[in-house]
């Protein structure tokens, strides 16, 4: 895909518009990131500033994404930006963490890749190894953005992706 694709969360949702149940068989997702200043948000609660949404991933293992996924996780954090991470199910057990900050503006390429026993998480020139669940190729289905936890997105939020 040659064009960037906009993925828009509505007002008082968590899902983007943009999600379909879709099969996938990928070994590695790689895409360009960017956002608008539709990334900025204040939690009503200030404890779920730190919650993070998803960007784009896959489950894995032939299971339920809450057992079994890997995705780019994003926060924005006032005065430092948004912050990027891995966000990641092994055998449900949920992990996270912080790999890089980018501003409203910027463009990061970014990958997700299956490896035998994990998942490598590149974002720009920083690789973080988060476990995997399995270490066999698996049918998978897409995780579209997603805003949240507890708090649904207080505005629009749009988040332009460019798959390699």
């Amino acid at each position: 895909m040659e064009e960037w694709d906009t993925y828009v969360i509505p007002t008082g949702n968590h899902y983007s518009l943009q999600n379909t149940f879709e099969e996938i068989r990928l070994d590695t997702l790689a895409f360009d990131l960017t956002f608008d200043s539709s990334a900025i948000y204040q939690s009503v609660n200030p404890n779920n500033q730190k919650d993070w949404n998803k960007v784009i991933g896959f489950s894995d293992c032939q299971s339920f994404h809450q057992s079994n996924s890997a995705r780019l996780g994003w926060r924005w954090t006032p005065n430092v930006g948004i912050e990027l991470g891995a966000y990641t199910y092994q055998n449900d057990n949920r992990e996270f963490a912080e790999i890089d900050t980018i501003q409203i503006g910027d463009t990061v390429h970014s990958r997700i890749i299956k490896l035998d026993s994990t998942y490598a998480f590149d974002i720009g020139s920083k690789r973080y190894l988060a476990t995997r669940g399995c270490s066999t190729d698996s049918v998978a289905y897409w995780l579209y953005p997603y805003f949240g936890g507890d708090e649904p997105a207080h505005d629009t939020v749009r988040i332009y992706l460019k798959f390699d």
